[in-house]
């Protein structure tokens, strides 16, 4: 309708979905094409899970879409099914006769077309809502196999509480098998600007059409939920289009949240805020709709072999969030104050416990040797193999790279070598002023750099001069907000941590655990901070961290 009056080529922001919206953010797919590469693998169960409206249909699609040369689908539209409802459906997929009714015939017929070579995918649109004998009878579909391999791999997209309930302990049989999940959630403010922005230049748009402060707008009024976004700005062009108006105003942005189609009511704001997103779909569609909305759109099946176009989904996650908001842990935006606390223990869990980022700022990070070439921050920033301004603070400086600022107030060297990196300290006295570069602390010495100069002082000399205060560098997990603790949920930083753990020795395997921070995953993190000589919390925080990738990169570190 309004195409031609803004030069469009088609709709922008139609909720059918399309390969041309494609739109990338974050890091690469990996996420998706780890799906992907489990599903070819095709031994185990994976999982899609995500809020209505944020794109599980639109995953379900490519995925299939790459999938048609590997499997036959299976694709159950039955929301809740019993186990005999699934049975049933089976019997006629297979065209199996009625009187061979039961689970044993098909297990045979599963394994005979396996001998021929034919593998099976089993997709189940709103799993949330299988019983679980239902759930007990899939696991049992999955466990069909010869020496080819397994006849069918399973693959379930549900709403958020699939994961609640596949972490009960009667399905842990089923839990174990779970090789992948997918886990999709809302864009953030500046995923908004940019997905409404890509889809704008995508049909021909070649002006500014919507500015930041109306993105804003939008963001609030739909929580970044991609499909809402896509009705809210349609509603917004219409209302341009009807005023002539080639640039948007806050009055119309305004009039076209108010209606009442986009959510029925208010939405609710969100307590916290998605991070990073591994890939994002520009398609942003109909995933509330389900399998039916596939097959009668022409999805790939037993009966046709047909398949859909391509497109793409998003993947984010909520993170650090609580199962009971009472018991919600936020970072402060104040420095780690350890003064009050009684002993050396207690001083290391507050400060790793403690992921903030800091206003403290130094009187002067010149240095001492200013003119003579580089300064301390710069230096630091040189040990992570990057370059910045000589005026560059050195937490602003962070910002830009994938790194993190942490600053410490009452610390003490021992707290300075748990974390275990080089950090910006300042020196008082008439020998040694100023801001200095920490670099190394070994053998009861302290080695600190300022430009040209470098000194060495014993751990009493330093202790006196120092102020107790230090900046250092580090790397947070993919979606990490604050130390998760028992309850909390965070899928990106425990898909990372599960990943450490393995490549640490201490986890064989996958655990499944919902994307939640459960008590067998923190017993693998006491393991892991005994063996480092950490206090044995279990909290996921900064200086277990810290720890955790001194031992898998080549991070910069104080004590070899």
């Amino acid at each position: 309708m309004y195409e031609s009056f803004f030069g469009f080529n088609a709709q922008p922001f139609a909720i059918v979905p399309d390969p041309r919206f494609f739109f990338q953010s974050g890091q690469l797919f990996e996420e998706f094409e780890r799906l992907e590469y489990c599903a070819k693998k095709g031994d185990g169960i994976l999982l899609i899970t995500g809020e209505v409206g944020t794109g599980k249909t639109t995953c379900l699609r490519i995925l299939l879409d790459r999938l048609r040369d590997e499997f036959r689908l299976l694709a159950l539209d039955e929301p809740g099914a019993s186990s005999e409802q699934v049975v049933s459906y089976l019997q006629m997929q297979l065209e199996l006769p009625e009187s061979t009714a039961g689970f044993q015939s098909i297990a045979d017929e599963l394994k005979r077309k396996l001998a021929e070579g034919t593998r099976y995918l089993l997709v189940i649109d709103e799993a949330q809502n299988l019983p679980v004998p239902t759930l007990e009878f899939i696991r049992l579909l999955g466990n069909i196999e010869n020496d080819r391999g397994k006849a069918v791999t399973i693959l379930l997209s549900g709403q958020p509480e699939l994961s609640a309930v596949l972490a009960r302990p009667d399905l842990r049989q089923f839990a174990q098998r779970i090789l992948a999940q997918l886990h999709l959630s809302p864009l953030s403010v500046d995923e908004t600007a940019r997905y409404i922005r890509h889809r704008l230049a995508v049909v021909g748009c070649q002006y500014e059409l919507i500015s930041d402060r109306q993105i804003r707008i939008v963001f609030d009024a739909t929580n970044g939920n991609p499909r809402l976004i896509n009705k809210l700005c349609d509603q917004v062009l219409y209302l341009m289009y009807k005023q002539g108006l080639k640039a948007a105003t806050d009055a119309v942005i305004e009039t076209a949240r108010g209606f009442r189609t986009l959510t029925g009511s208010d939405p609710q704001r969100r307590t916290a805020r998605p991070s990073k997103r591994r890939f994002v779909h520009g398609g942003a569609v109909l995933g509330a709709l389900g399998v039916g909305f596939l097959l009668a759109q022409g999805l790939p099946s037993i009966i046709n072999g047909e398949s859909f176009n391509p497109g793409w989904a998003k993947q984010s996650e909520v993170v650090g969030v609580s199962t009971s908001p009472e018991k919600a842990l936020v970072a402060t935006d104040s420095p780690t104050d350890t003064s009050s606390l009684l002993d050396e223990q207690t001083q290391l869990r507050d400060s790793r416990e403690a992921a903030i980022t800091s206003d403290y700022q130094h009187k002067s990070e010149k240095g001492r040797d200013a003119e003579s070439g580089q300064l301390p921050v710069q230096q630091l920033y040189a040990l992570w193999g990057l370059s910045v301004d000589p005026e560059v603070d050195i937490c602003s400086g962070s910002q830009r790279y994938d790194l993190s600022c942490l600053s410490i107030d009452n610390a003490n060297l021992t707290i300075l070598g748990a974390y275990n990196r080089p950090a910006i300290i300042e020196l008082t006295g008439p020998d040694f002023s100023g801001v200095w570069l920490v670099t190394a602390f070994m053998d009861q010495r302290v080695t600190l750099v300022s430009g040209s100069e470098q000194i060495e002082l014993t751990e009493s000399e330093f202790e006196q001069r120092w102020n107790q205060k230090a900046r250092l560098l580090w790397q947070k997990p993919p979606g990490y907000v604050s130390p998760l603790r028992l309850g909390m949920q965070s899928f990106q930083s425990i898909y990372w941590l599960q990943d450490a753990l393995n490549k640490l020795g201490i986890v064989n395997g996958r655990i499944v655990t919902g994307g939640y921070y459960t008590e067998s995953l923190a017993e693998f993190v006491q393991t892991f901070q005994r063996s480092s000589g950490l206090v044995e919390d279990g909290v996921l925080g900064p200086m277990t961290i810290m720890a955790i990738n001194s031992r898998l990169s080549d991070t910069p570190v104080l004590v070899n």
